[in-house]
């Protein structure tokens, strides 16, 4: 079987990222599908208790993907802090910085195991829809591990457009 996942170069994703950032139609529909994900976790009433435990990618052994979009929507803001692995530098304290332009993948993942195996199908339909808009947008698609990400993007972004 091959493997056909390739490495990211910071090359690739930082003109992609800001071409994402830059197509406001893109943009537009990418917001309205991560509002559409929202709504879909909310019938199911799960409850976040600002524990800040899911932005400690190392200590809850887990990681969290992100396409070129769900990149450029987050770095419209500057972090409080400085990018670096394993670690979502929009927590400052137990609180997301970046609530409004969070990731899909922060969207339907909570602490309590239970809910997540439930939301793992919302994922998968979200994501099929995140997927579509980037080569209708004429927006590269990549996806790549978040922190990783945010590190390869680094200077280069300033992280404000």
């Amino acid at each position: 079987m091959q493997d056909n996942k390739r490495v990211i170069e910071a090359s690739d994703l930082i003109p992609a990222v800001r071409a994402a950032g830059e197509n406001t139609r893109f943009l537009g529909e990418l917001r309205e599908i991560l509002t559409d994900a929202d709504d879909a976790v909310g019938t199911y009433g799960p409850i976040c208790r600002e524990c800040g435990k899911c932005c400690d990618f190392a200590k809850k052994d887990h990681r969290l993907f992100v396409s070129t979009g769900e990149l450029a929507l987050l770095t419209i803001i500057t972090p409080p802090c400085a990018p670096s692995p394993l670690h979502c530098p929009y927590q400052l304290a137990l609180t997301c910085t970046a609530r409004q332009f969070r990731p899909l993948g922060c969207r339907i993942y909570y602490c309590k195991r239970a809910a997540n195996a439930l939301f793992n199908d919302i994922y998968e339909r979200f994501h099929r829809r995140i997927l579509s808009a980037h080569p209708r947008c004429g927006v590269p698609y990549y996806y790549t591990e978040l922190t990783s990400g945010l590190v390869d993007l680094g200077p280069d972004m300033g992280f404000k457009r």
